[in-house]
């Protein structure tokens, strides 16, 4: 019975992962086919920049917790807007608890010499998280259109206008610019970030604009209509993922969303593991929690069936993760429970075996196409990095799949900050900073799935199966990748705190 089980466990995943891998590679198909030679799509019309007299009363929100760090470079990027000072609110909405208020204080004459009208909001409590501090800070103004950047972004002098001139229409509810990365060649945790953040923006977002299916706000580096933020139910903070949820609600009321790939914010990104970890629980137990509220709205949209699967696995997206992690399981124990020499389990394996060029075809093609963009194709390097990429990704299939139950369950959970140190700092000062401890639950998982592939691979290479040797070395390598990762970064903060106690 307990073969059958694994059997149907693992061909389930791996059909899950097709589909997903299938509509990832659909959508990257047409986007090789829409760019030239040098990567760049020649439909794009670029707006000309708006005069001062055409442009709106506009509010810029910029929340913030405990980001010390930052508040420099971002005060310097907000005095040097190109945007008329008297049709334009800046909102500090500070919920912080650590030093930042008084760094935000101390900048704040910056912006009050350019005329810009600057309001720094404190909370008494973070009740809504970053939610709760967008809804209090639009009731304090009435502003319509509403620009929200990330304290960790640094938007560019004419970012506003670029933003603005690219409504084209009353329906027009968002407009979401991409991201650049300003540490993106720190590490290799930037380095890998930096691959599916772009990943996801020209895949998924470019490829879900195009054929008409819905996309998203990613949270910052957008400006939206406050008539779709209002009509739409405005910010609710029952998810963790509130930029998310708002979307799906604004575009079940008809409000369109827009994507501009080639306009890019810079912005930093996670430097250490667990600040990854931190950011990847938050956004998959937040999908999930979203698609709980939102599947309805999405099952009730009428449009053609190949629109309704894209729509349907990007609110149901997370469960790739799960999916990897039952597959992996499921591969691994029939053979160790006596299940690997019969002709089913070879099947199997020749059925799985496709997952991964497949899975590696989408992200390569979008490399490849970046690659042209900056006049830098190597496609050995692009596939280097992919491979790696898919490797952490699926590294971290068991504690996503841990998130992702939280999620679906209802289980609630405060919102925890991405930690992003300056530029050049070790992770020891960054754990003296925040506090962000690796959870010892998910660690001791992770280290049993290491154990259980490494098993696995040593039973591959007993019985001289080359194909289940290289399936069984692939999960491990996943497993052990981010595990690996994450005690040299314990290992670092643990030393880091030692001398600073004998400092």
């Amino acid at each position: 019975m307990i073969d059958y089980l694994l059997f149907g466990i693992a061909l389930f995943s791996a059909l899950v992962l097709y589909v997903y891998e299938g509509v990832l590679t659909f959508m990257a198909a047409r986007l090789w086919l829409r760019t030239g030679r040098d990567g760049l799509s020649s439909r794009r019309i670029i707006p000309p920049l708006p005069k001062d007299d055409v442009l709106p009363r506009l509010l810029m929100q910029i929340p913030l917790y405990n980001e010390r760090y930052v508040i420099e470079d971002l005060f310097n990027a907000l005095a040097a807007l190109s945007y008329p000072a008297d049709k334009l609110t800046i909102q500090i909405l500070d919920d912080s608890t650590d030093d930042t208020p008084g760094i935000v204080q101390a900048n704040m004459s910056k912006l009050e010499a350019r005329g810009f009208k600057a309001v720094h909001v404190r909370r008494e409590n973070r009740q809504g998280y970053k939610a709760g501090a967008l809804a209090e800070g639009m009731l304090l103004d009435d502003s319509p259109f509403i620009a929200i950047f990330d304290a960790d972004f640094v938007p560019q002098p004419n970012i506003l206008r670029q933003l603005w001139a690219e409504f084209d229409g009353k329906d027009m509810g968002l407009v979401q610019a991409g991201w650049d990365h300003i540490n993106g060649k720190e590490n290799v945790a930037t380095r890998l970030m930096s691959l599916a953040i772009d990943d996801h923006f020209s895949i998924e977002q470019q490829g879900r604009q195009e054929l008409g299916a819905w996309i998203h706000f990613n949270g910052t580096a957008g400006m939206w209509r406050r008539e779709a933020i209002v009509t739409s139910g405005g910010w609710q903070s029952d998810t963790l993922t509130e930029d998310l949820d708002l979307s799906f609600r604004a575009q079940a009321r008809g409000w369109r969303l827009k994507f501009v790939d080639d306009l890019k914010v810079p912005c930093l990104i996670p430097s250490v593991m667990s600040a990854i970890r931190t950011q990847q629980h938050r956004w998959t137990k937040g999908a999930a929690e979203t698609a709980r509220k939102n599947a309805g709205h999405m099952l009730a949209k009428k449009a053609p069936f190949v629109i309704r699967v894209i729509d349907l696995f990007h609110v149901f997206n997370f469960l790739m993760f799960p999916a990897m992690l039952l597959m992996s399981l499921s591969v691994a124990l029939l053979p160790l429970l006596g299940f690997g020499q019969t002709a089913a389990y070879s099947t199997l394996i020749g059925i799985l075996y496709p997952l991964l060029p497949l899975s590696l075809l989408p992200f390569f093609v979008a490399g490849i196409l970046r690659a042209r963009r900056e006049g830098k194709v190597n496609p050995f390097i692009v596939a280097n990095d992919t491979f790696m990429l898919l490797l952490m990704i699926m590294g971290l299939a068991m504690q996503n799949t841990l998130s992702v139950i939280d999620g679906l369950i209802g289980r609630k959970s405060s919102f925890v900050r991405t930690p992003k140190p300056p530029r050049g700092q070790s992770i020891g000062a960054l754990a003296q900073s925040y506090k962000h401890k690796l959870s010892l639950k998910v660690m001791v998982l992770e280290g049993a799935m290491v154990a259980l592939m490494l098993a696995f691979m040593i039973y591959a290479a007993i019985n001289l199966n080359f194909f289940v040797v290289l399936t069984a070395l692939y999960f491990f390598l996943c497993y052990a990748m981010v595990i690996a990762l994450s005690l040299i970064e314990i290992r670092q903060e643990t030393n880091a705190a030692a001398k600073a106690a004998l400092a």
